[in-house]
């Protein structure tokens, strides 16, 4: 990641390190992809052990109320086996993390509790997909506003929002193909489904990762200390701490607004 300057500017045409030149670009893609991705877990990892930590186990509930207790920080991530059970649709709803699920979810639980939908029919699957889906293009089009440096808020959210259809695309072709699937061995069609993951993932993750990268998320270190960084394999110095800028202080702007605490 020190030598790609993708990971420092985005999409550039600044020249490859000599090893990455002779990736074919579906290969660079799927490199870059891969590295995004373990730096988006690590960094989310962190910092909901560490919120968890301080709002569960410091302040408790009498602070906090109910969002202090114990169970409301379940574990982080999901079984991996739902991915292989359910496709795309269990990975973003048993294995990706689920910080925000009891918010998303909120707006559908509602509905059916006042008899708006019915549980388990298909408008309430259509209707909880796309609200839950559509707040959180929402809120990761708000986060990406925020950046200093000009990003495509947009294209942000529209990753989240062409999820429902990848999803409502494999309940279409797993229902048209029903009769066929349930001859092939169950190791199979895991591996269909893990599959499917892959390819849909592969095919839209850049609206994500790209505007990620281009407000320098992948220049912040994602662990306060770092291993590589204490072996000398770092551009920032030498020393195992890897956040010696951190520094909580107060910003005062033109406006109300752009004001506030910096970190």
């Amino acid at each position: 990641m020190l030598k790609d300057p993708f990971f420092k500017f985005g999409v550039t045409t600044y020249a490859l390190p000599s090893y990455l030149q002779i990736l074919p670009h579906s290969i660079l893609r799927l490199y870059r992809q891969i590295l995004e991705f373990c730096v988006i877990t690590i960094s989310l990892y962190i910092n909901t052990a560490m919120a968890a930590v301080v709002i569960s186990g410091v302040f408790g509930p009498r602070i906090f109320g109910l969002c202090a207790e114990p169970w409301y920080w379940p574990s982080f991530w999901g079984s991996f086996s739902v991915v292989l059970e359910r496709g795309l649709d269990g990975f973003w709803a048993g294995f990706w993390h689920q910080s925000f699920r009891i918010l998303f979810t909120a707006p559908t639980r509602y509905l059916i509790k006042n008899d708006l939908l019915k549980p388990h029919s298909s408008a309430t699957i259509l209707c909880s997909l796309m609200i839950a889906f559509g707040l959180s293009a929402i809120m990761h089009w708000a986060g990406c506003i925020a950046f200093f440096i000009n990003t495509d808020a947009v294209r942000m959210g529209l990753f989240f929002m062409v999820q429902p259809i990848g999803i409502l695309i494999q309940r279409a072709l797993c229902a048209a193909f029903q009769p066929l699937l349930n001859k092939i061995p169950q190791n199979i069609r895991y591996a269909g489904n893990f599959l499917y993951v892959l390819a849909w993932l592969f095919l839209t993750s850049d609206l994500f990762t790209e505007e990620l990268v281009r407000g320098g998320i992948t220049l912040l270190p994602a662990s306060p200390v770092s291993i590589m960084q204490g072996l000398g394999f770092s551009e920032t110095g030498p020393g195992w701490w890897s956040w010696p800028q951190l520094q909580i202080r107060w910003h005062t702007g033109d406006k109300w607004w752009t004001s506030g605490l910096t970190i």
